[in-house]
Formats: C-alpha cells, structure tokens, sequence
C-alpha cells in the first residue's frame, strides 16, 4: 500500500462522523492533481525503457571503457539489468508517490551488494548517465518526475561523499 494509500486510509478512519479538515483534503486534492502526469510518466519509462538503458549504456561505454576488464566479461549486460531492474522500481514508486518502496523493496538491499563488491563509483557514473538521457528524451515534466527517483538510486547506490 503507497503512502498515499495509508495516509488516506488513516484519513478517513479517523473522520468518523466528521468531515474531512482543509489539510486533510489538501493532501488528497495534492496527490489526485499530481497523478496523471505520475502515469503517464510510468506509461513514458515503460515505452521507452530499452531505448533509455541502451543509451545510458553507450555513454557509459564512452566514459568508461574499461568496465569489463575491471568487472567481467559479462559487466556490460548485468548493468543494463540493474538497470532496468532500478527503472521498474522507480517507475512503480513514483506511481505510488512513494521513496519508502523504492528504498524498502530494492535500494537498501542492493546498496549493501554495491558496496560489498566496490562498485560505487561505477553505479554513480550509471544513474548519473541514465538521468541525463531520460532528461533528453521524456518530456520535462515527466524526466524531472522520473529523475527524483533516480536520484535517489544514484544517492544510495554510489559513493558517499
């Protein structure tokens, strides 16, 4: 259940009897107002999630060459799965209106797993890369949307300073 989700419930739980106060509906109309451009921003990272990831990657590639000789053979493709796996997630949370779930579900799991085999600075350069690229290519409503997500992925999952 979103934060939304609970927060409403609690809401109208404890109007028992009561109409809802101006604060009370203020969040509802805030959250209501915000979710057609929180769709379609889902609807946009869903079409063109390939198009996004094979780009981020290619920069990558760009900046950094010398991924596979310090990751493996494979590096390439398992941070294209990464990811891609990171945009589902952003573009449910953002659906949700909801950082917890993106913190909760996968974040602070995979931080641990990025710090545990050093590749901070690899994951930096990735969503920094991937924010640029959906910058260019959603609209800016939608890729200022979609990149509060990914700047918390980019946050958490790359070197602290």
């Amino acid at each position: 259940m979103s934060v939304f989700a609970k927060h409403f419930k609690t809401t109208i739980q404890n109007a028992d009897g009561r109409y809802l106060n101006t604060s009370e509906l203020q969040a509802l109309e805030d959250y209501l107002s915000s979710f057609a451009l929180r769709l379609q921003t889902h609807q946009l990272l869903k079409e063109q999630e390939a198009l996004l990831i094979e780009r981020a990657l290619a920069r990558y590639a760009q900046e950094d060459p010398h991924l596979q000789t310090r990751f493996g053979p494979n590096a390439r493709e398992r941070c294209g799965q990464d990811m891609t796996e990171i945009l589902r997630y952003c573009a449910v949370a953002l659906l949700r209106n909801d950082e917890d779930y993106l913190k909760e579900n996968l974040l602070f799991w995979l931080q641990t797993v990025m710090r545990a085999l050093d590749k901070q600075d690899s994951c930096d350069l990735a969503y920094r890369l991937l924010q640029e690229v959906i910058q260019e290519i959603l609209p800016a409503d939608s890729a200022r949307l979609a990149n509060q997500y990914i700047a918390l992925a980019q946050e958490m999952l790359g070197r602290p300073s």
